[in-house]
């Protein structure tokens, strides 16, 4: 399938994903043939962040996905105003 020419895809989602988990901290490494994207919940009360699920995908999906989400954050935007991005303090991480 090309973006050209577009298919109609059924799109189905099992209920244990259709509930989402949620993330607050977000890591991201690559390869020459892959992007790997962590989610990660960091507890407020505690330095320790546990990932909870992660994405691999080929650089060029990663691409499609950041020009997605860059889209959707500008509708989001449009519609409900500027978001703004208060940086947290600097972390260090340290993988277990």
């Amino acid at each position: 399938m090309t973006e050209s020419n577009p298919q109609s895809i059924q799109v189905e989602i099992e209920d244990t994903v259709a509930q989402g988990i949620y993330a607050n901290l977000f890591l991201v490494g690559f390869t020459s043939d892959d992007v790997t994207l962590d989610f990660a919940y960091l507890q407020p009360t505690t330095a320790k962040a546990r990932i909870r699920s992660r994405l691999v995908l080929s650089p060029r999906n990663a691409k499609r996905l950041a020009r997605l989400l860059t889209a959707s954050v500008a509708d989001y935007e449009a519609k409900h105003g500027p978001i703004t991005d208060e940086s947290g303090p600097s972390i260090t991480l340290n993988y277990n």
